[in-house]
């Protein structure tokens, strides 16, 4: 997670090549995947400040979920990577 972050901020890998909506959807996807729970509608508006549609937001929460589910699935049933696959 600390490279999407720092991607996020410009400072990573990437510097400064994440745009305003990159950044806007960075920031909702790790705070939905580091706290669920406090996640509240206001945590939509910087998407779709950045022009995003109700369609574009839903689908941003989509891919973040999927991903949070299809990982604890495979966490849950012990899944190794193969050799060769990336941590």
């Amino acid at each position: 997670m600390d490279e999407v972050e720092a991607f996020g901020r410009g400072d990573g890998p990437y510097p400064g090549t994440a745009t305003p909506r990159e950044r806007a959807m960075l920031d909702y996807a790790l705070a939905l995947t580091h706290r669920p729970a406090e996640m509240t509608r206001a945590h939509l508006q910087p998407m779709r400040d950045t022009g995003m549609s109700d369609a574009e937001v839903f689908d941003a929460n989509q891919v973040v979920c999927y991903f949070a589910y299809v990982n604890r699935m495979v966490d849950g049933l012990g899944v190794e990577l193969e050799d060769g696959d990336p941590p």
